[in-house]
């Protein structure tokens, strides 16, 4: 406790909260993701990718639909691409 007074009575403890919060809240605002609409030739083009690098054997993909918009594919083999993009861009 004697901490916590002397750091208030220093007056360094209120404006290291407030950039401390500022730091966390700028954080999650970067961080968090939405999914992106993309075509039908876009996800092919990926599924075509992801076998030609990968060696996958796989004959099909899924579609993997949100709200009716195609966001990604799930390969035969396991592989899945979900097309996000980041709330807030910086450049």
């Amino acid at each position: 406790m004697e901490l916590i007074g002397t750091l208030l009575d220093t007056g360094v403890l209120i404006p290291g909260l407030v950039l401390s919060f500022g730091f966390v809240v700028t954080y999650l605002l970067l961080s968090a993701k939405h999914n992106v609409p993309i075509t039908v030739k876009e996800a092919e083009t990926h599924w075509k990718f992801h076998k030609e690098s990968k060696c996958c054997n796989a004959e099909t993909w899924d579609e993997i639909n949100k709200n009716k918009k195609l966001i990604g594919f799930e390969c035969e083999c396991g592989y899945s691409l979900i097309q996000k993009k980041p709330l807030i861009n910086l450049h």
